[in-house]
C-alpha cells in the first residue's frame, strides 16, 4: 500500500526526532543534576565558614584557635573555586557563559575576578555571578571571595571579637541563603524536563502503536518494543511524581 508505506515513512522521522529529543533532555537533565550537586557544596560550604566564624568569635577562642579556623577557610576558599569552574561530562563549564572557559579566575594580586562571559542565558546553565556577587550596597568586588578573604585576614588579627566577625557572619548566611534560592530553582527546572521527557515517551509509544498497524509488523517484536516503552514510561512518572510532592519548603530547609 503506497499510502501506508508513505505513512510509515513519516511515522520512522517523527520516531528519530522524538528519539533526538529525549536524548536532549536526558543531557540537560544531567548538567542540571552536576549544576545541583555542586549548588549543595557551596551550601554546605558557607554553613562551615559561618560555624568557624562563630566558634572563633566565641570569648573563650585563643588566637591558635582563629588561626586554625582562618587556614581552613583559606581552603573552603579554594574549594570554591573549585565549584565555581566545575564542568560537565562534555568538559563545558556549569555556570560560565558558552563563550567562556571559566566562571571565575584568580587575579595576579590573588583577588578572584568573573571570567564567566555574558551569555548566561542557556537553559541548562545556572548563572553564578549573582549568586556570590556583592550585595546592592556593598562596593563592585565584595564578593563572596571577598568575604572570605576579609574573614581569614579578621581571624587572625589581634582585635578579633564577635563584633568584628559579625558582619562576615551575616555574609555567610546571606551567600547560603542565595545558594538554597539556587537549588530550588534548578529543582523546578528539572521537573519541567522530567515533564517534557514523559510527553516524549507517551509520543514515542503511541507512534509506534500507529507504525506497528500501519507496516503490519510480527506482532511479537511490537509487543516487547511497546513493553520495554511502558516500563520507561512508567519509571519516568515515578520519579516525575517523586519531584512534584516536594514543595520549596524542601529546599530551603
Amino acid at each position: 500500500d503506497p499510502a501506508a508505506s508513505a505513512r510509515v515513512a513519516v511515522l520512522d522521522r517523527r520516531l528519530a526526532t522524538i528519539a533526538t529529543s529525549i536524548r536532549v533532555a536526558e543531557t540537560r537533565d544531567s548538567r542540571l543534576a552536576t549544576a545541583e550537586d555542586a549548588l549543595q557544596d557551596m551550601r554546605s560550604l558557607f554553613e562551615r565558614a559561618r560555624d568557624l566564624i562563630l566558634t572563633a568569635s566565641n570569648a573563650t577562642a585563643s588566637s591558635s584557635d582563629r588561626s586554625t579556623a582562618a587556614i581552613e577557610i583559606g581552603q573552603l576558599r579554594a574549594q570554591l573555586l573549585a565549584l565555581a569552574n566545575r564542568t560537565d561530562a562534555a568538559a563545558r563549564p556549569l555556570f560560565a557563559g558558552a563563550d567562556a572557559q571559566t566562571a571565575y579566575a584568580e587575579a595576579p594580586d590573588g583577588t578572584i575576578e568573573w571570567t564567566g562571559g555574558s551569555d548566561t542565558a542557556a537553559t541548562d546553565t545556572v548563572e553564578l555571578r549573582p549568586l556570590l556577587a556583592p550585595a546592592a550596597a556593598e562596593a563592585p568586588r565584595r564578593t563572596a571571595f571577598d568575604w572570605l578573604d576579609e574573614a581569614m585576614t579578621s581571624l587572625v588579627a589581634v582585635d578579633a571579637s564577635a563584633t568584628t566577625l559579625a558582619p562576615i557572619l551575616t555574609e555567610m548566611q546571606r551567600f547560603s541563603e542565595r545558594i538554597t534560592g539556587a537549588i530550588a530553582s534548578v529543582g523546578l527546572r528539572r521537573s519541567a524536563l522530567e515533564t517534557e521527557r514523559d510527553a516524549l515517551l507517551s509520543e514515542e509509544t503511541a507512534t509506534r502503536i500507529a507504525r506497528g498497524q500501519l507496516a503490519d509488523t510480527d506482532v511479537t517484536t511490537e509487543v516487547v518494543g511497546l513493553q520495554r516503552l511502558t516500563l520507561l514510561l512508567d519509571a519516568s512518572r515515578q520519579l516525575f511524581a517523586q519531584v512534584t510532592t516536594r514543595s520549596l519548603f524542601d529546599y530551603l530547609r
